[in-house]
């Protein structure tokens, strides 16, 4: 069941590009959301995949992004430890000090 997010954070790495089977370009980069509560920080990744936008060359290390879109939960057991995965389909990104630009 997908829902609508949206998470503000810094690219944790340098976006990359990737062509899905039919040959379109898209993008994907881990976006950390740092949560503070009663003086402690905790800090939550998402992985995020977008169409290959206009964009990509400022999606660096650092950089500020807000991004609205699909939420799916993904929850793996390997080796017996568990992992959950929270990924995001991107509609719309947004950088820090930067235009709109439609993902």
């Amino acid at each position: 069941d997908m829902q609508n997010i949206i998470i503000s954070g810094n690219l944790i790495s340098d976006a990359r590009l990737f062509n899905d089977q039919s040959g379109k370009e898209y993008m994907s980069f881990r976006v950390a959301v740092n949560d503070i509560r009663k003086g402690e920080k905790n800090t939550t990744y998402y992985d995020v995949t977008a169409s290959k936008t206009g964009v990509m060359d400022y999606l660096k290390k650092g950089q500020g992004v807000i991004v609205s879109g699909k939420l799916t939960i993904e929850a793996i057991d390997k080796d017996g430890k568990s992992f959950v995965n929270i990924n995001v389909f991107a509609r719309d990104l947004e950088l820090y000090g930067q235009q709109r630009a439609n993902a």
